[in-house]
């Protein structure tokens, strides 16, 4: 009722419904957040400031006051972010980022059975031992380089 008496404000929940839709596509964090900010963080902001103009007390007034011009100011300076310094590019890039790096961390399982299989066959190929094999050559080596210092530093006091 509100949006469709002239004929300019129809336009308004239509074109925000597709912007909401082509955002959605984009990530899927897109939903919640609308429904968090719009839904519970401004009406708890716009109910907490009547609030305190309410209240009849100076102190109350001045705060509710300092809010809304903080609020104002910031709503100012995202415009400003968004429109004039790229801040919708940007938003966009990370938004990309964390698609590709969920769908790299989807496919991760798969990706590391390839590998697997792809080593075990160069690893059968080429003749090289099995990893427990591996596993005990550098557990001996660790061993001994361990004793090495301890060589060293005893050498070192029978000289002296």
């Amino acid at each position: 009722i509100i949006w469709y008496p002239i004929p300019f404000m129809r336009k308004i929940p239509l074109n925000g419904a597709r912007e909401l839709g082509k955002w959605t596509r984009r990530s899927k964090a897109i939903p919640p957040i609308y429904i968090i900010t719009v839904f519970f963080i401004c009406p708890l902001l716009l109910l907490g400031i009547s609030e305190l103009f309410v209240q009849q007390k100076v102190g109350w007034t001045v705060l509710g006051t300092i809010i809304v011009l903080a609020v104002f100011l910031g709503i100012i300076r995202f415009a400003w972010w968004w429109k004039r310094q790229e801040g919708r590019a940007q938003f966009i890039a990370c938004l990309d980022k964390r698609t590709s790096r969920n769908a790299a961390l989807a496919a991760l399982p798969e990706d590391m059975q390839f590998l697997k299989s792809k080593v075990a066959q160069l690893a059968e190929h080429t003749g090289l031992p099995e990893d427990e094999e591996v596993d005990e050559e550098k557990a001996e080596g660790t061993d001994d380089a361990e004793a090495e210092p301890e060589a060293v530093a005893e050498e070192a006091e029978e000289q002296a």
